[in-house]
């Protein structure tokens, strides 16, 4: 009898630690980096890159933005193309309907702005080069990343003034 027990731990034992530890793997790959972000006077969970740490912005560069527009920055080790892509998946998977025609997408620079409702939400991701305030690009190491949410209207024509 002790003999099947021990048969029947050695075979089970391993199956179950494995699959605790699957779980738990599932479980820590579900949790998502996110900050919550006032949109349109509700709050919306932005997604923020993994490899993404938030850069505290001056306050004479945070007045550049419009009046009700949340300006956070990011100093991210990614590429533009890799940046814009992450992006527009997440931003899909929530959601949000990316608006063609507002934005700009290049090698070196790209801004993309999304609708929900009457929410909108826009990024701008660009190389610290293609940074034309020197002093602005002097906080970051890697790339620049920088997000914007409030009405859509107004995320809109600060983003992309001419569509």
């Amino acid at each position: 009898m002790n003999k099947k027990f021990l048969l029947v731990l050695v075979l089970v034992l391993p199956l179950l630690v494995s699959g605790c530890a699957q779980q738990q793997g599932a479980r820590e790959t579900s949790k998502e980096n996110v900050t919550e972000e006032k949109a349109a006077g509700g709050k919306e969970k932005i997604p923020v890159h993994p490899q993404a740490s938030e850069v505290d912005v001056p306050q004479k560069f945070k007045q550049m933005v419009p009046e009700g527009v949340t300006l956070r920055a990011y100093d991210v080790d990614a590429s533009v193309s890799d940046l814009a892509s992450w992006y527009e998946d997440k931003m899909s998977k929530r959601g949000w309907e990316k608006k063609e025609g507002a934005g700009y997408t290049g090698k070196k620079m790209s801004i993309i702005v999304w609708k929900k409702g009457d929410r909108g939400f826009g990024v701008s991701i660009q190389t610290k080069e293609k940074q034309f305030m020197e002093e602005y690009a002097k906080l970051f190491e890697h790339n620049i990343s920088q997000t914007y949410s409030g009405d859509f209207t107004t995320v809109k024509s600060f983003l992309s003034p001419e569509s």
